[in-house]
């Protein structure tokens, strides 16, 4: 068996092993442990996932407007219908906060209404 001695980059937020650095870097952008992207709202007491139903937004796309569903989520204690802006364009987060809907925070943000969710 050959041994090779080469430098490795880990995540430091879920621990996965890259070869190269550039990869563990773009890693760490997505990586659903890494608390600047990891929306402390889906394990609030207070979150509603309204049963998964959508609802149909209308977007502005350069010179027309385009229906969009989205996941209707809720905050029950603040009263907002919340949106995850994670992987999404500016045109359609634009449209949603015209609709009075507010960015998950995430768990580095916080938020003062935050009760853990506790399953029986």
């Amino acid at each position: 068996m050959i041994e090779y001695n080469r430098p490795s980059w880990q995540c430091e937020h879920c621990g996965r092993i890259f070869k190269r650095k550039c990869n563990a870097v773009q890693h760490e952008t997505v990586c659903r442990h890494n608390p600047d992207i990891k929306k402390l709202c889906y394990s609030c007491k207070h979150y509603d996932n309204n049963g998964w139903n959508t609802e149909e937004i209308e977007v502005w796309r350069g010179n027309d407007y385009e229906a969009r569903e989205i996941q209707k989520n809720r905050c029950e204690a603040l009263g907002l219908n919340l949106y995850n802006p994670f992987h999404m364009g500016e045109d359609l987060r634009i449209a949603l906060e015209e609709e009075s809907y507010m960015a998950m925070p995430t768990i580095n943000e916080g938020c003062e209404r935050y009760e853990q969710y506790k399953k029986h």
